[in-house]
């Protein structure tokens, strides 16, 4: 044990050092990907809800484009907001 370079305790500091950063990365990454995978699900939720979503505004708001707009844009920052909140 004698001829290493480094002493027990340096080579366990090294040990969890290198495992705190490849856990780190680990997380960084599935984070990201459950980031993009908030925006691909609130772009589907829009898409698949604003349908159903679409006549309730239009009955307030006389515009129909403006209204679209708004249901989209509301389903899409709820959808987003609920995500995230899960991920």
């Amino acid at each position: 044990m004698s001829d290493w370079p480094i002493n027990m305790l340096d080579a366990v500091v090294i040990v969890i050092i290198v495992l705190s950063a490849i856990v780190s990365v680990v997380r960084g990454f599935v984070r990201e990907v459950l980031a993009i995978a908030s925006w691909v699900g609130a772009a589907l939720v829009t898409l698949y809800g604003l349908p159903y979503a679409r006549p309730y505004l239009r009955e307030v708001v006389d515009q129909p484009l403006i209204a679209d707009a708004i249901t989209g844009v509301v389903l899409f920052v709820v959808a987003l907001m609920v995500f995230s909140l899960i991920s």
